[in-house]
């Protein structure tokens, strides 16, 4: 069992709340869901102004002729940047987010005048997209590339998980994490966020449907590639563990027991105090110390 899943948390919270046995808090659904709202509200934030690209991955969609507007991922806390490739993925251009003066000829449809391979504005959930060379025909297989940073999954007790122990062909088969858990009859059929073993956690693809199941395995018939032997299948928006760096969760320990303890205002005090510290080390902890321009081993997390 890796360390830092949501049991592991939860202990962490009581303890230093010094939550009695008996409490509401002692109830996982409202602990698990107020770290969840700690961890959004405040340490994703301050792990967004941090050097380091984290919570980056890019999601692509083919370029359709006559087509301006193009909605941002679903995931999406905010877009980064828009590129173009080509279908083997070689990059072909950048598109240049549009300066004040441009965007009412972007969102008319027009390419200002310039060198740049295109330019692009955001628009409510959409990226509105113009090109200097706008369309190639009907074999045209160009993609547009959109790096964002994705929000966090809320979290969920192991017991509604599964740790993938083989997969052979279209059939992966499951485990549960303690031999104690309880397991319905059959596993759903999705969808299913299938996340790496190991911290920050990272997801490996979104929303896997199943085209069969029993107890212990299920059948996919579009296998993802990087599903591998130790990945966690959750419930689609959920994990068992924070997807944040380990250095950050005891800052959601720490908020969160400050949430527990609202009514005994020292107490809180105390407790964000000692949340804003776990940040201050956290970000010079993480911080890239090279001198060189930054290299970031997990850029993109799908």
């Amino acid at each position: 069992m890796p360390r830092h899943d949501t049991t592991e948390l939860m202990e962490a919270i009581w303890r230093d709340a010094k939550v009695p046995v008996g409490s509401t808090y002692r109830d996982p659904a409202i602990i698990l869901g107020m770290a969840t709202d700690q961890m959004e509200r405040m340490v994703v934030p301050e792990l967004l102004k941090v050097p380091g690209n984290h919570l980056m991955t890019f999601e692509e969609q083919p370029l359709l002729p006559d087509t301006l507007r193009y909605r941002f991922p679903t995931r999406a806390i905010r877009p980064e940047r828009l590129q173009v490739h080509d279908e083997s993925g070689k990059m072909l251009g950048k598109l240049v987010l549009a300066a004040p003066d441009m965007v009412d000829d972007v969102l008319a449809g027009r390419c200002p005048r310039g060198n740049a391979y295109g330019y692009w504005c955001p628009e409510n959930s959409h990226a509105v997209v113009v090109l200097q060379n706008r369309w190639q025909g009907i074999s045209d297989t160009r993609r547009l590339r959109c790096y964002y940073r994705r929000e966090v999954a809320r979290l969920c007790l192991p017991a509604e998980c599964r740790i993938v122990t083989d997969v052979i062909g279209s059939i992966v088969t499951l485990t549960t994490f303690n031999s104690d858990d309880v397991t319905e009859d059959d596993l759903s059929f999705g969808p299913w966020d299938v996340i790496h073993p190991s911290s920050p956690f990272e997801p490996v693809v979104d929303d896997v449907f199943a085209d069969g199941t029993t107890t212990s395995s299920m059948e996919i018939y579009s296998m993802p590639t990087s599903i591998k032997r130790g990945d966690v299948f959750c419930p689609a928006g959920y994990a068992c563990f924070p997807q944040i760096p380990k250095a950050y969760i005891g800052a959601v320990v720490a908020y969160t027991a400050a949430r527990v303890l609202a009514a005994d205002p020292e107490a809180k005090g105390r407790a964000r105090a000692d949340a804003m510290d776990v940040i201050t080390t956290a970000q010079a902890t993480i911080t890239p110390r090279a001198d060189e321009a930054e290299t970031v081993v997990n850029n993109d997390w799908l």
